[in-house]
């Protein structure tokens, strides 16, 4: 085994939290997909289809299941950082550690590369046209006639 290395747990010990709040606070992807899994499973009906009732209970259970699973393993990651840096010696946690980074590292990159892939697509003329586009503005000539901005 190789010798105890404490910079690799301290620098997982400062970036784990780091990447627990850039989860929490960056753009609202996070928040999205539980809002979206909430939706999901809320907006049943009573006497809808079982294949629809099913996926309600999954949508649920997933949403439930990210949850748990980033701050789970977040706290996870960094308890287990900072008690082998207290203990000064390996204790055989060197591979959770990194998996708890990298799992949060892809959760915190999630939402800069969603807003990417569709600014990207909006780019190259995939999205479908935006509305508001469609409608004609109220021009200077036709301002002018509306007794209420007098």
């Amino acid at each position: 085994m190789d010798s105890f290395q404490p910079d690799f747990y301290a620098a997982c010990a400062t970036i784990i939290p780091v990447l627990l709040l850039a989860i929490a606070v960056q753009t609202t992807s996070y928040q999205d997909l539980l809002n979206m899994l909430a939706k999901a499973a809320r907006g049943t009906p009573r006497n809808a289809r079982l294949l629809r009732k099913v996926w309600a209970v999954i949508a649920m259970e997933l949403a439930f299941f990210v949850g748990v699973l980033l701050v789970g393993t977040g706290l996870w990651g960094e308890i287990a950082a900072l008690s082998t840096l207290y203990v000064g010696s390996e204790l055989g946690q060197r591979g959770p550690v990194l998996v708890t980074t990298v799992i949060l590292f892809f959760a915190a990159s999630a939402g800069p590369l969603q807003s990417a892939l569709a600014a990207t697509i909006a780019g190259i003329g995939w999205a479908p046209a935006d509305p508001s586009l469609d409608h004609q503005s109220v021009g200077d000539e036709k301002q002018a006639d509306i007794p209420e901005d007098d």
